[in-house]
């Protein structure tokens, strides 16, 4: 039996009404319509696997407090933490090449 499982964006429109311009009077198979874009987002994020990433982001200064992405080489990656991945590793090497 295949298991169905809601997209984010429908968990969302449910609990708070957002993304109504999307799911409002959509048929139900809507809620169930994962994309490919989705699901590789999910399959690229290291969290997903198991791993902990710090440093992605930074602020400008102290008074600017705008967000400014930092280059993937100065991110930390910590490798093993307690909590079971998401997903299995071999899972998503696929995806990352």
């Amino acid at each position: 039996m295949e298991e169905k499982v809601p997209t984010p964006g429908w968990l969302n429109y449910e609990r708070y009404g957002t993304f109504a311009n999307i799911y409002a009077g959509a048929p139900a198979e809507k809620a169930y319509a994962w994309t490919i874009a989705q699901v590789k987002s999910i399959l690229k994020e290291e969290t997903y696997i198991g791993h902990s990433v710090h440093n992605k982001q930074s602020n400008i200064s102290f008074k600017n407090k705008k967000k400014v992405r930092k280059p993937q080489e100065e991110w930390f990656i910590v490798w093993k933490i307690p909590t079971k991945p998401s997903f299995p590793k071999k899972c998503s090497k696929k995806f990352r090449s």
